[in-house]
């Protein structure tokens, strides 16, 4: 490499270290404070008052012999803070064990990160675990705490907190947010290849569901060609899933075929949406509903389109099997979702009027919740066909107006 370009990237890393070393100057006043000192008491024999003074106030970076003696006299371990070096050297592999998608690696990256207290990059990385494990829960926490800190971020930490946002999005099925993010940070997604290809990534995803196949085509094959020249497997087959998740919605049968076990690598909601959707154009959907567990959300939706299958077929022994479970299922609803029993029963008594209110009043505002244009439209042709057979053509019009409305405010950016 270039000498010229090596003492470059060494001395933007010393910017970045000395960035993140000003923020020890609260730390330090804090723990003083704690222990009662003055900083003419701290400062003796260390350095001056007023040097010190400047460090507790963020106005320098402390030099490192001064640092060590500082925090002996108050008695602060070096575990309760993560040194620059140390953090930026943890957000460094956060990013690589997130761009090869080794949950593996990354678990034990995490692990090791909890012996600090706090450290913002740390941090920041700890979002991008989350994320990339799919815990939801731990997930929004930190990602709502790390906004108070945003003004202690540089412009590298910056970077990662909004690429590990736009994913955050993503798992929480909100793209209209996670395209406003991806779109207002464009000036970040240059900052190396690898961040390049997961901003790539995240845009191929976020536009596929927003319908804009265009946009999504090229982050696609930016990704692709980027996970390919770096051997990232594991986003290889993540790829290849989206694309065969996002030709499902479109109808087309044409699926790229795998034989990896999808639950390990990929969003487990998201494989389960996709075998859902599959089931829609397979020519044996009991195959693919089957493969949901029960412990999954969609659970009790396959079980419905189970059902509503064995009442298309005649299938009393199976359809009442199925009935069975869902009334297992639903002993205890949770408030706001769809009860998939009560909605199975309306269609096996052909009480359409009840089945048809129920779709919109409860089915429609959960799908829409999701923000997938395919679900959404899958319930709407259904409510509108209904209509149709009862001719009330005015109605069924009004549901394609609302749902075009509806596709079109979820694709249009936030301001």
């Amino acid at each position: 490499m270039d000498t010229r370009l090596l003492n470059e990237l060494k001395r933007r890393r010393q910017e970045i270290y000395k960035f993140y070393y000003l923020e020890i100057g609260s730390a330090i006043r804090k723990k003083r404070l704690e222990n009662k000192l003055t900083q003419e008491d701290l400062a003796k024999g260390i350095c001056s008052n007023t040097y010190l003074s400047k460090i507790e106030h963020n106005a320098i970076a402390v030099n490192k012999d001064s640092l060590f003696m500082i925090m002996e006299r108050i008695n602060m371990s070096t575990e309760e803070y993560g040194f620059p070096e140390e953090m930026v050297n943890y957000m460094e592999k956060s990013i690589d064990f997130f761009f090869k998608g080794d949950k593996s690696g990354f678990r034990t990256l995490y692990e090791d990160s909890l012996q600090y207290q706090f450290g913002i990059l740390v941090e920041v990385s700890r979002l991008g675990y989350f994320v990339m494990i799919g815990d939801k829960i731990n997930a929004k926490v930190l990602y709502d705490e790390l906004h108070r800190y945003l003004c202690s971020v540089e412009n590298y930490g910056i970077t990662i907190f909004t690429l590990f946002s736009c994913f955050y999005h993503i798992l929480m099925d909100d793209y209209e947010a996670a395209r406003l993010i991806y779109e207002q940070t464009k000036d970040y997604h240059a900052s190396g290849e690898q961040i390049f290809g997961l901003f790539e990534f995240a845009k191929f995803i976020i536009y596929s569901r927003l319908g804009y196949a265009n946009f999504a085509r090229d982050g696609y094959e930016n990704a692709k060609n980027i996970f390919i020249s770096y051997g990232a497997i594991n986003r290889i087959v993540e790829l290849s899933f989206y694309l065969n998740l996002f030709k499902c919605f479109e109808g087309s049968t044409s699926l790229l075929e795998t034989d990896i076990d999808l639950y390990l690598i990929c969003n487990q909601n998201h494989v389960n949406e996709y075998v859902i959707a599959k089931s829609f154009i397979d020519t044996e959907p009991v195959k693919q509903l089957r493969k949901i567990s029960e412990g999954s959300p969609y659970y009790p939706e396959a079980l419905f389109l189970l059902g509503r299958h064995y009442i298309q077929t005649n299938n009393l022994e199976e359809y009442n099997h199925v009935l069975e479970q869902l009334g297992t299922h639903y002993q205890t609803p949770s408030e706001g979702s769809v009860n998939y029993l009560t909605l199975i029963e309306y269609l096996a008594k052909e009480q359409m009027t009840a089945y048809k209110d129920y779709l919109i009043s409860n089915v429609l505002p959960n799908v829409s919740k999701i923000q997938s244009i395919f679900f959404m439209t899958k319930v709407t042709n259904e409510i509108i066909d209904i209509l149709s057979k009862t001719k009330r053509y005015k109605d069924a019009i009004s549901y394609q107006i609302k749902l075009n409305k509806s596709v079109q405010k979820m694709k249009t950016l936030k301001k």
